[in-house]
């Protein structure tokens, strides 16, 4: 039912630590009394205001407003010291844990490398506007900066050319960056996927009209970005945080005592 990645194993761990201090912080330098004593008085002027209502008395209920406000900003000062200890250390770790995190699964650099076919001789190359495309003699270079995990997408290509038209699916090179920032590179022959590449590529069958022909390259990263699953619902790392956190402030709080 609950399925965790390395990575969130990471993040509870992280979300626990923060909710730990960040309550045990709470515990000791909430002013209490203060709080309590604002609450109290909300409720009063709150009741004082019902009965103004009722009273059709609207100086009454303006006043009694009035004292609710005031109460009310007590009670957020009071319960907002703890954050002058922890607001720059989260701030701080959930800068960290969002560059860690937070592009998981990427690939950057990607280079589509497409061999045409062998025979006679090319004029000219087109392609969809979603990325960049370059042509060397009979290959044809698409490139995009990034794709995210587990992302599809797909660039249509037609072509000019002086020779008979070959109607075979032909050979692929892909090159990408990892999010490790190691550069990879794999041969998809004829089509055929390659289990090692996390940048799937797979070709339609050329169709031709005249001396031009046409055919589209779907593309896939296969990286996921979850890290958990629970009760299969896949988490990234700020819904896997949150929901531990929840969870474990609620206990903690139940267990220090902390309204």
């Amino acid at each position: 039912m609950i399925e965790l990645t390395q990575a969130g194993w990471e993040v509870i761990g992280i979300s626990l630590a923060l909710t730990v201090v960040s309550s045990i912080i709470r515990k000791f330098t909430i002013d209490k009394e203060k709080m309590d004593a604002a609450k109290e008085k909300m409720n009063h002027h709150k009741g004082m205001m019902e009965k103004a209502k009722k009273a059709n008395d609207i100086k009454g209920v303006q006043k009694h407003q009035a004292h609710m406000m005031e109460a009310t900003m007590d009670n957020l000062k009071a319960g907002m010291k703890p954050m002058l200890y922890t607001f720059i250390p989260i701030i701080l770790i959930f800068s960290h844990m969002g560059s860690s995190y937070g592009d998981m699964g990427k690939v950057y650099n990607v280079s589509i490398i497409d061999f045409m076919p062998q025979r006679g001789g090319i004029n000219s190359v087109y392609a969809t506007d979603n990325g960049t495309v370059s042509q060397d003699g009979k290959s044809v270079m698409w490139k995009i900066q990034q794709i995210d995990a587990e992302m599809k997408g797909s660039y249509n290509v037609s072509f000019s050319f002086d020779y008979k038209l070959v109607t075979d699916v032909h050979d692929f090179s892909v090159e990408y960056v990892d999010g490790d920032g190691i550069s990879k590179k794999y041969d998809f022959k004829q089509g055929v996927d390659n289990p090692e590449s996390v940048v799937k590529v797979r070709q339609s069958s050329i169709s031709g009209l005249g001396n031009k022909a046409f055919y589209t390259i779907d593309y896939e990263n296969s990286n996921s970005w979850k890290v958990s699953e629970i009760f299969g619902y896949p988490l990234g790392w700020l819904g896997t945080y949150l929901l531990t956190s929840i969870f474990s402030s609620m206990i903690l709080n139940k267990i220090l005592g902390i309204r």
